[in-house]
């Protein structure tokens, strides 16, 4: 089975937390599933984005507020905690974390943070996939609305280690379990989820999860079946490493971290050139390291034009 797509049940768009989708029906300063508290989520949460205010100049107070007034009502502390360790880890290794990574939809792992849930058993046919409302809770693990080929059923996902099967696909790079997965084959009661944290991915044809290939190794589909950085070339079927800047691409995925592949002016091969960073002179936000070419045509942040200004108040 192959995953098609990802719907996140709660989106804050925009980078940061920008068109929520509705209004929270307010939250008690006491997480009702364990855990951290709201109000200690909303000041965590807040603590991370504080750089990215500080970078776009503007002062983060009344965060923590607007945090609150959109988090769910039943708000779950145990979900809280997950999400705030994905979001710890993209602020460490994401150079483009403000940018792009800080939104709570970017991150599968902040994507539950409701503790109601549904009455439909595992197995249960279910209607809705961008949220998991309709799905009862599971003492074997998370149950999520997952779309499949003729049916949508409630899915107890477990995060999968090595050999773990029957596997429906890969969880995030920080082991978290996608929302609202949708897969081409026919979705099983309880699947896991390859651990990708610890370089695991779903073999599609045992259903087992195994060891991503280094370089020079086999692979099928896509990247995660390749050990990081590599990346899987899939008219060769072989997992490869990704090239320099100045060297000879075949698309975006074969260049290194930092670059993207692109024709230059006098060339007609297409090759790995350098991203731009903020303060140079662009005029495609693809050219960019922070994907953002702003109106006056230099590489900026996009934090500030993305909604900061919900929780960074100028």
């Amino acid at each position: 089975m192959i995953l098609k797509n990802f719907v996140f049940a709660i989106v804050f768009g925009g980078g940061a937390v920008a068109g929520c989708g509705g209004t929270s029906t307010g939250t008690s300063s006491t997480a009702t599933a364990g855990g951290i508290t709201a109000d200690d989520f909303a000041a965590q949460y807040c603590a991370l984005m504080k750089p990215c205010c500080d970078g776009s100049k503007l002062p983060s107070v009344g965060c923590a507020a607007s945090i609150k007034r959109i988090l769910p009502g039943s708000f779950d502390g145990a979900a809280g905690d997950t999400c705030l360790a994905a979001l710890r880890g993209a602020a460490t290794t994401a150079p483009t974390f403000c940018d792009r990574e800080s939104g709570l939809s970017s991150h599968p792992a902040c994507s539950r943070l409701s503790a109601d849930h549904g009455s439909i058993p595992a197995g249960g046919t279910c209607t809705n996939a961008t949220s998991n409302a309709q799905c009862d809770v599971s003492p074997e693990g998370a149950v999520g609305c997952i779309y499949g080929s003729g049916r949508s059923i409630c899915q107890v996902q477990l995060l999968g280690d090595v050999g773990a099967s029957p596997c429906a696909y890969d969880a995030g790079s920080d082991g978290s379990i996608p929302s609202g997965a949708s897969l081409t084959g026919d979705v099983l009661p309880k699947a896991y989820y390859c651990d990708r944290s610890k370089g695991l991915h779903c073999n599609l044809t045992t259903s087992a999860c195994v060891t991503a290939s280094p370089v020079g190794g086999d692979c099928q589909y896509n990247d995660y079946e390749c050990a990081a950085p590599g990346y899987c070339d899939t008219e060769a079927k072989k997992c490869k490493a990704r090239v320099a800047v100045g060297a000879a691409c075949k698309d975006f995925r074969s260049c290194a971290v930092g670059a993207r592949c692109g024709a230059v002016a006098g060339d007609k091969a297409d090759v790995c050139v350098a991203l731009i960073e903020n303060g140079s002179a662009c005029t495609r936000n693809v050219d960019c390291a922070s994907r953002a070419c702003s109106k006056s045509g230099v590489c900026a942040t996009a934090f500030g034009e993305n909604g900061a200004d919900l929780f960074c108040r100028p």
